[in-house]
């Protein structure tokens, strides 16, 4: 009788203290987080980007031009070049795409519009001159230019493909580089003693340019929506002409200038 007393006792006291145990709050320690799911690459994303435009010397030729008026003579005249002397500049802006993801193979597109403070700067050399239009010990003439090039925005439609290593994508990218580019500005020769011999100017060119870009980069998803990327990208745009005449308008020099920048960027984007 004792014993039956004692073990029902017993049993009842251990389901009370089961029930109250299972009413009390679950007390998670806040340093352990629940591992992320494995990024799903597919789907729609819209980001910002920053960083630099890297080696902006688009350097310009000056070739003589015959205008008939007893000025240069392109048959004994010789053109030449300066390499440019724009510095570095920073670049920004917004990209959107969408990605599908098959295995660890990753394909999309991309496009982004940009803002560049691209400017160009002063150069000065010296040109050969063998027509002696000049009267200078050995025809050498100096001279110095101020160029216009400058790129205000700049945008790109790109495709990407890559493979998927974990929460990382390593891809490479390529496609359609479009943009505004002014090119012009002023060219001031110089005879031996030295005095001025004459100033040419060119309204130059503003207009809108087409080229292409590629290059490559990584980006990492440290949470389920959230990646961030470093990409490099080579933009080339096609080469701007214009004329450059002295203020007599008897000699005139036909200019070509080269339009191309690396970036180096960095980029935040959100996927849906």
């Amino acid at each position: 009788m004792k014993l039956a007393f004692a073990t029902g006792a017993t049993a009842l006291l251990l389901s009370t203290v089961g029930s109250f145990a299972a009413d009390l709050p679950v007390r998670v320690d806040p340093y352990v987080s629940a591992p992320m799911a494995a990024p799903l690459w597919t789907g729609f994303y819209v980001g910002l980007n920053a960083g630099a435009a890297l080696n902006l010397k688009n350097g310009a030729t000056y070739s003589p031009v015959d205008t008939g008026l007893g000025g240069f003579s392109p048959a004994t005249e010789t053109a030449f070049s300066d390499p440019g002397s724009s510095k570095n500049a920073f670049t920004g802006g917004a990209q959107l795409g969408y990605n599908m993801q098959f295995g660890s193979v990753v394909a999309g597109v991309e496009a982004d519009i940009n803002f560049v403070d691209r400017k160009g700067g002063n150069v000065s050399g010296a040109l050969f001159d063998p027509a002696g239009t000049y009267t200078t010990t050995f025809g050498l003439v100096s001279y110095d230019a101020t160029g216009r090039r400058k790129s205000d925005w700049f945008g790109t439609v790109r495709g990407r493909l890559g493979f998927a290593f974990d929460r990382a994508l390593v891809y490479a990218t390529g496609g359609l580089a479009y943009g505004r580019v002014a090119g012009g500005g002023q060219l001031t020769t110089f005879d031996a003693v030295p005095a001025v011999v004459s100033t040419y100017n060119a309204a130059g060119s503003d207009r809108d340019q087409f080229g292409w870009a590629l290059g490559g980069g990584i980006e990492y998803a440290f949470a389920q929506n959230w990646s961030v990327k470093a990409e490099y990208l080579h933009v080339h745009f096609k080469d701007s002409t214009y004329t450059l005449t002295d203020t007599t308008g008897v000699f005139q020099f036909a200019v070509r200038q080269s339009n191309k920048m690396d970036l180096v960027r960095a980029g935040l984007n959100y996927r849906f």
